[in-house]
């Protein structure tokens, strides 16, 4: 029986050798580990401060263009209210324009031509259809 326990001590020691062989090496893994973390995060410390300069200069110069931008946009306002302006304008000149030439034609139809009430109704529909063509193409043409 003594020597099943000298043989147990043995197998004991030896798995002990073993187990602290493997923590010693787990041990040096780690540090090799650890030590290239510390060169990967000083070298991300110094990328960032470089990358933190450049997104301060490009902020700076976003500021910049974004208020030349705006002082070039306020100067152009004048030029829009102006077209805007000679946009209504030809607008109203369209609209008094139709509406003459509609009383014009019916009142030249009728002197010419006493009328019956069908031909009326069929010169309204016309005059209805052009009106109605001419807001379509004003409409498609932005007007």
């Amino acid at each position: 029986m003594e020597l099943f326990m000298q043989i147990g001590i043995v197998i004991i020691a030896i798995g002990s050798i073993i187990l602290i062989y493997s923590i010693v090496q787990t041990m040096k893994v780690l540090r090799a580990a650890i030590e290239e973390m510390q060169l990967m995060i000083g070298q991300v410390r110094v990328d960032v401060s470089h990358i933190s300069d450049d997104i301060k200069k490009a902020v700076h110069n976003t500021n910049e263009m974004t208020i030349d931008v705006k002082s070039k946009l306020s100067s152009l306002d004048s030029v829009f209210d102006a077209a805007n302006d000679i946009g209504q304008t030809v607008q109203a000149f369209t609209g008094i324009a139709k509406q003459s030439a509609t009383q014009l034609a019916v009142t030249i139809e009728e002197q010419q031509h006493p009328v019956k009430q069908s031909e009326k109704q069929l010169t309204s529909a016309i005059v209805d259809g052009v009106m109605s063509t001419l807001r379509i193409w004003k409409k498609v043409k932005g007007i």
